[in-house]
């Protein structure tokens, strides 16, 4: 990180003798290449809380070499030459426990802001942690920008908005077809509020597997009212306690299920479970399928669409809620439009 030597964010794949401190935005697999129950440094890795915890509970690392730091909480960390360095983490509306980190060298003045993955939704743009520390030490000397949504085409609308959008779809086809069983794509950290838009409109719970459970319980995100284990023994003891486990879990009381984003989504998926999920008679659970796909990629501007449905419920930023961090960081006032 210029201006901050021995500091390495993202990149522990180099374990240099040099790197004094490591930091980690988040915790998705592209961020994480290189941590394993093996690493061994050289230095502690500093994240939040929340991808502290996902650390040592998934990926096994050492709780030695993990330091959690409260998002919106500060700490002073010598760089490799001396220096003493503040770092900031701001919440970056990303996925559980994403942050943003501000780096501000207390000897030369020098300051910069890694998004890491982030949304720039309004919650962001207006963080008063940020603000203050602009305020207190100027604009943003270097702004380091998750630039995948940079090209002016990505103009996604407000994901508030999407996940009403998704509500009014569930509905609309339960209308249509009450025995629709509801997919919604997830990595493994991320899209919970996708699948809590679809679940509140289905009026059902979600079926998750045991890894996601275990990470959804990590995160803080996990309410039984909202989520349902396929492993739960109580649950299904709970729901009459000898029915069988797949039965259970296939039927009206469970219409949403949380899958990976690839191919559970796929028409020949759909299809397969339409004609293979049947119930002690051999009568088919359900009269249809409708996989939600909430990735940026899928974002089409147009309403129409078929039964994989594409909605946007994207966890990255649009090119113009970058322009705006980028106005915010430099200290400039935006025009009112």
């Amino acid at each position: 990180l210029k201006g901050f030597s021995g500091f390495n964010v993202d990149g522990f794949n180099y374990q240099s003798p040099d790197v004094v401190a490591y930091f980690l935005t988040h915790f998705h697999a592209d961020h994480t290449v290189g941590l394993h129950a093996g690493f061994k440094g050289p230095a502690l890795i500093y994240c939040s809380p929340i991808t502290a915890a996902l650390l040592t509970s998934i990926s096994g690392l050492k709780p030695a070499l993990v330091q959690g730091v409260p998002i919106g909480d500060s700490i002073q960390i010598r760089t490799s030459d001396g220096s003493l360095a503040e770092v900031t983490f701001l919440c970056a509306n990303h996925c559980p426990g994403s942050a943003l980190l501000h780096f501000r060298n207390l000897r030369t003045g020098v300051t910069v802001l890694h998004t890491g993955d982030f949304r720039a939704a309004a919650c962001v743009r207006e963080d008063p942690t940020l603000h203050a520390l602009i305020a207190a030490h100027g604009p943003i000397g270097e702004l380091l920008l998750d630039t995948t949504y940079c090209s002016p085409q990505w103009k996604f609308p407000d994901q508030a908005e999407v996940c009403d959008a998704m509500g009014r779809i569930v509905r609309s086809e339960l209308a249509r077809e009450p025995r629709t069983l509801f997919l919604v794509g997830s990595y493994q950290i991320g899209k919970e509020r996708a699948v809590a838009a679809v679940v509140r409109a289905a009026g059902c719970r979600a079926i998750v597997g045991w890894h996601r459970a275990r990470t959804l319980k990590l995160c803080g995100w996990w309410d039984g009212e909202l989520f349902v284990c396929e492993d739960d023994e109580e649950a299904i003891a709970g729901a009459g306690g000898n029915l069988d486990l797949d039965l259970e879990f296939k039927s009206a009381r469970c219409c949403v299920r949380v899958v990976s984003m690839s191919g559970a989504l796929q028409h020949e998926a759909m299809a397969q479970m339409l004609e293979s999920e049947v119930d002690t008679s051999g009568q088919r659970l359900w009269g249809a399928v409708v996989a939600f796909r909430p990735t940026g990629w899928s974002y089409t501007r147009s309403s129409r669409g078929g039964k994989t449905q594409g909605k946007n419920s994207s966890k990255g930023s649009s090119s113009r809620s970058l322009k705006d961090v980028i106005e915010i960081d430099m200290g400039e006032e935006k025009e009112e439009e």
